[in-house]
C-alpha cells in the first residue's frame, strides 16, 4: 500500500475556496520516491472525503468528491469541531491531511442553495411543481444571530445571471421572509409554492426580451440579504413547470425551392410604457387626464401645499405634497405614477413612480419636481416649456378569487377536524377540563406532541418511523426493542415518535432507570415514557412547562431534538411561532381528554414522584416576586404583550440581586409609525439622538418636510422607514417584525425611573446567559464583553435571546 500525500492549505479561511491535490510516495526498492500523481498509472478513481471528529470519534461529513484536484470550502460550522481532516483513497492507497480552519475577518454570505422538501439539493435543470416547497438555505460567514431576509424572484433575464432591472417587478413574496443565522452560519426558510397563488400570474405577466411567452417552465431564484448590511447573495435558478402553458401545435414546414437569404431580424425595442386602461387617473393640471375609480376605493389625488391647499401649477424645483383620498384602504399598498400628457402627439411620458402604503382615508407623500423629471417628458413642442400632468393610482388586490383554485378529481379530501369547527359541530364543547384530567400532565403531553411536529412523526405511523422516512417493517423490525437500524445517509440510528437513537436508548442512566421502572420494550407507551424522561430527568424542563414558560422549555430541549428552534445543528428547525401555536392547540385537546399519545394517566407520580394536581402543594413564590416590572405610560398594550415572561423574569432576577425594587421598561418593539413619531418628537423637542446611516436618512426627510406640519412630516418619515426596511436596513434596533422580536426581545430600561442602583443592575443582568447585548450611557461602567458604552444612548438597551 502506498501513502498518498495531499497538497493544499492546512489553515484555510472559512468561506474561501481552496484546491487540494495529491502526490504519491511509492516504494521503488531503492527507497521512497516522490512523483506527481498525474504520472501514475490510472487504475482506479481517486475518492475524497472530509472527516470530522466528534465526542464519539471520526465520521464522514457527506462531502464526497472525485478527481486529481478538488475544491473544498470550509464553512462557519467547521470551527466548532474537535478535528477535521481530508482523506483520499485510490484502491488500497490512502492519505490524509489535518485541517485547521481559521476565522474570517469580513462578514459575507458565501452561497445560497435551493433544496427540495426532503432537504436535498435541487439538481440543475430539474423541473418541480407549483405544489412543491422550495427551501432556501444561506451559508453565512461571521454573521451569527444576524437576521437574513429571503426573497423569491421569477427570472426573466436572458442567460445565467440575474438582472435586477429586468426582474424588478417579479418579486413573488412582497414581504421578505426572515431567519436568523445560527451558530453553524446557516439561515434558511421555506417557500411553499401553493401559498404563493399569484406566482403563476406574476411569472406569466412578463417575458424575457424577445420571448413570446414564458414557455413550459418558469425560472425562479432566491436572494438572501443581510439586514443592516449591504450583503446580498443570489441562488442559482430552479425550473418550475408552468401549469398554464399550452404549446402551439407544430406546423408542417416546406423547404423553399430556391435559396432565399434570411430576413434581417429587426431590433427589438421595448415598448414605451403607458397608463393602464382601467386604472383611476386624476388630473393635476387643466390639460391632464381624468378617470374615476369604478370600485369607489380611490377617490382622488392632487398636489397640495403645506397648508393642504390644492396646487393648480408649480415651478420646477418645488417640493410639493401629493394628497391621496381613499375609502377603506388602510394598510393597502398602491403604486403611484405621474404621467405627462402631450396633447399634440397624444403620447404619455412616465416621469415619476413609487409604492405607498396607505395609512387611512387621507394620505400624503412628497414629490420633488426636479429639472430631471421635467426633462424626461421633453420631446419637442410645447412640453419644452409647459407640461400637463395626471396621476395614476394602481391598486392590485392580493387575494385570489376562488375561480383560480385548482380542483381535481384525484385530490385527497381534507379531513374534518374533530375539534371545534365552523363546518361541523356535533355537540357543544366546554373549555373547562374534566376533573380527572391532570393539568400538569396535559401540559407535558402537549409539549411532547409539539416535539413530534418538527421530527416529522406526529401521525400514528410515527411510532414506527426510522430517520429518513422508512419504517420498522422495511427492515424486519418490531417494537420489542430499539430497531438499531443505521442509516448512513444521515449517520443516525434515530427511530420512533421522538427519533430516539440507539446510543441514547442504551445509555447507562436510562438503561438502569428502565429496569427499575419495568420499561422493557420499544412500544408506543415506552417511547412516550422515554420522552418524558428526557424532558424531566435529562433536560430539567418540567418547571418551565408547568409554569407556562414554553420558550424556556424549548431552549432547554433544543439540544436534544434538532428540529426545535435554536438547536444549532445546521438541520431544519421549526418556526418558534408555529410550534408554540401548535402547543396551545394540543393543550386545549389534552384538557378535553383528546390525545393521540399512549402514556397512561398518573405518569408524573408513578415514574417521577411528582404529585402535581393530586394534593397539589402550595406554590412557593419566587425570590423575585416582590420586584415590580412595569411599562412606561407611553407604551401601548400591543407593544407590551410582545415582551416575554422570560424577559421579565430575567429583569426581576437582576433587580433582586442588585438591590433594586422596580424596573421601568421605556421601549419595546416599534412599528414604522411609532418609530417615525418617536423620531419626530425627539427632534421637535430638541432631543437629538445619534443614528446610523439609515436613521440619518429618515432625519433628512424630517428636516426637508418639517415646515409642512406634524402629520405630513410623519407620513413622509414612515414612507422612508418602509423603503429602507425593504432594502434590509433598520432605522432603529427596536423597529423589527414581530416574528424576529419573538426570537430576540429588545427593550429599553430607564436608569432614571425605577432603578436605584443602575450600575449593579447592568452588571447583574449581563450575567444571564440569555442576555445577548447591553448598550448603556454610563461612562463609569464602560465597555466589557456584551456590555457596550454609548454616551448617546437614552436608556439601558437590553437584548435577550428567547
Amino acid at each position: 500500500m502506498n501513502k498518498l500525500t495531499i497538497l493544499g492549505n492546512t489553515h484555510p479561511i472559512i468561506g474561501q475556496k481552496e484546491m487540494y491535490s495529491i502526490v504519491s510516495l511509492t516504494n521503488t526498492g531503492l527507497g521512497l520516491s516522490h512523483q506527481p500523481f498525474g504520472e501514475l498509472i490510472k487504475t482506479s478513481k481517486r475518492e475524497w472525503d472530509v472527516m470530522i471528529q466528534t465526542k464519539t470519534g471520526w465520521r464522514k461529513a457527506n462531502n464526497n468528491k472525485e478527481g486529481d484536484r478538488v475544491p473544498y470550502t470550509f464553512g462557519q460550522k467547521s470551527l466548532k469541531y474537535k478535528g477535521i481532516k481530508i482523506v483520499v483513497r485510490q484502491g488500497e492507497d490512502y492519505g490524509e491531511l489535518i485541517i485547521h480552519p481559521q476565522r474570517a475577518k469580513e462578514q459575507r454570505i458565501s452561497k445560497v442553495e435551493l433544496l427540495d422538501v426532503n432537504y436535498q439539493k435541487i439538481p440543475k435543470g430539474k423541473k418541480i411543481s407549483y405544489k412543491d416547497t422550495i427551501i432556501a438555505r444561506a451559508y453565512c460567514i461571521e454573521m451569527f444571530n444576524m437576521p437574513i431576509s429571503f426573497t423569491l424572484w421569477e427570472d426573466d433575464a436572458n442567460g445565467e445571471g440575474h438582472n435586477p432591472m429586468i426582474n424588478g417587478l417579479n418579486r413573488i413574496n412582497l414581504i421578505p421572509v426572515f431567519d436568523t443565522v445560527n451558530e453553524d452560519g446557516i439561515a434558511q426558510v421555506s417557500f411553499r409554492l401553493p401559498e404563493y397563488t399569484l406566482a403563476v400570474q406574476i411569472a406569466n405577466a412578463r417575458t424575457g426580451l424577445g420571448d413570446k411567452d414564458e414557455g413550459a417552465t418558469h425560472e425562479y431564484y432566491v436572494t438572501a440579504d443581510a439586514v443592516e448590511s449591504h450583503i446580498q447573495k443570489a441562488s442559482a435558478n430552479v425550473n418550475v413547470i408552468n401549469p398554464t402553458y399550452n404549446p402551439l401545435p407544430t406546423r408542417k414546414r416546406e423547404m423553399p425551392k430556391v435559396q432565399v437569404p434570411p430576413p434581417i431580424k429587426p431590433e427589438i425595442v421595448p415598448a414605451k410604457p403607458k397608463p393602464e386602461m382601467d386604472s383611476p387617473k386624476f388630473a393635476i393640471t387643466p390639460g391632464g387626464k381624468n378617470r374615476e375609480d369604478l370600485e369607489g376605493k380611490l377617490l382622488g389625488a392632487e398636489f397640495v401645499d403645506e397648508n393642504g391647499k390644492r396646487l393648480h401649477s408649480s415651478r420646477v424645483g418645488t417640493l410639493v405634497f401629493l394628497k391621496i383620498l381613499a375609502k377603506d384602504m388602510k394598510n393597502k399598498k398602491v403604486k403611484i405614477k405621474i404621467w405627462e400628457e402631450d396633447n399634440f402627439l397624444w403620447t404619455h411620458d412616465l416621469i415619476f413612480e413609487k409604492d405607498l402604503v396607505l395609512v387611512g382615508d387621507t394620505n400624503f407623500t412628497w414629490v420633488h419636481l426636479t429639472r430631471k423629471l421635467f426633462d424626461k417628458a421633453k420631446d419637442g413642442g410645447t412640453d419644452s416649456s409647459r407640461q400637463d400632468y395626471f396621476i395614476e393610482v394602481i391598486y392590485r388586490e392580493t387575494s385570489v378569487k376562488s375561480a383560480v383554485m385548482p380542483v381535481t378529481l384525484d385530490a385527497i379530501p381534507t379531513e374534518v377536524s374533530k375539534g371545534r369547527s365552523a363546518a361541523v359541530i356535533k355537540e357543544p364543547i366546554s373549555e373547562k377540563r374534566e376533573d380527572k384530567i391532570c393539568e400538569c400532565e396535559a401540559k407535558v403531553k402537549a409539549f411532547m406532541r409539539m416535539i413530534r411536529i418538527g421530527e416529522g412523526t406526529e401521525d400514528e405511523d410515527g411510532y414506527t418511523r426510522i430517520v429518513g422516512g422508512s419504517s420498522f417493517a422495511d427492515y424486519g423490525k418490531n417494537m420489542s426493542t430499539h430497531p438499531k437500524v443505521y442509516i448512513s445517509k444521515y449517520d443516525s440510528t434515530a427511530a420512533g415518535a421522538y427519533q430516539i437513537t440507539k446510543t441514547n436508548w442504551n445509555s447507562d442512566n436510562f438503561a438502569s432507570w428502565r429496569n427499575d421502572n419495568n420499561v422493557n420494550d420499544f412500544s408506543k407507551e415506552s417511547q412516550d415514557i422515554y420522552c418524558v424522561y428526557l424532558i424531566i430527568k435529562k433536560k430539567k424542563a418540567f418547571d418551565n412547562i408547568n409554569s407556562g414558560d414554553i420558550d424556556g422549555a424549548i431552549s432547554k430541549c433544543s439540544k436534544e431534538w434538532a428540529s426545535l428552534p435554536g438547536a444549532g445543528y445546521g438541520q431544519r428547525e421549526e418556526s418558534r411561532e408555529k410550534i408554540k401555536e401548535k402547543y396551545k392547540d394540543f393543550l386545549k385537546q389534552e384538557l378535553r381528554g383528546s390525545s393521540n399519545l399512549y402514556i397512561k394517566a398518573g405518569f408524573l407520580e408513578k415514574y417521577f414522584g411528582i404529585h402535581c394536581c393530586k394534593n397539589l402543594p402550595k406554590v412557593e413564590k419566587s425570590d423575585s416576586s416582590d420586584i415590580i416590572v412595569e411599562f412606561d405610560g407611553n407604551i401601548e398594550e400591543e407593544r407590551r404583550k410582545v415582551v416575554s415572561e422570560k424577559t421579565k423574569n430575567i429583569l426581576k432576577k437582576a433587580a433582586k440581586s442588585s438591590g433594586n425594587k422596580k424596573v421601568v421598561i421605556t421601549s419595546t418593539i416599534r412599528s414604522p409609525r411609532k418609530q417615525a413619531e418617536a423620531m419626530y418628537n425627539n427632534e421637535k423637542n430638541g432631543k437629538h439622538i445619534k443614528y446610523a446611516t439609515p436613521g440619518r436618512q429618515v432625519l433628512d426627510i424630517y428636516n426637508q418636510t418639517k415646515s409642512f406640519g406634524r402629520e405630513k412630516t410623519i407620513n413622509a418619515m414612515i414612507e422612508k422607514i418602509v423603503e429602507l426596511s425593504k432594502q434590509g436596513k433598520r432605522v432603529s434596533l427596536h423597529c423589527v417584525a414581530e416574528s424576529e422580536y419573538a426570537k430576540l426581545n429588545i427593550i429599553d430600561v430607564s436608569y432614571i425611573k425605577g432603578l436605584t442602583d443602575y450600575k449593579k443592575f447592568i452588571l447583574d443582568v449581563a450575567n444571564d446567559s440569555s442576555v445577548f447585548k447591553i448598550i448603556h450611557p454610563i461612562k463609569s461602567i464602560g465597555t466589557s464583553g456584551k456590555i457596550n458604552y454609548d454616551e448617546g444612548e437614552p436608556a439601558i438597551h437590553i437584548e435577550i435571546k428567547q
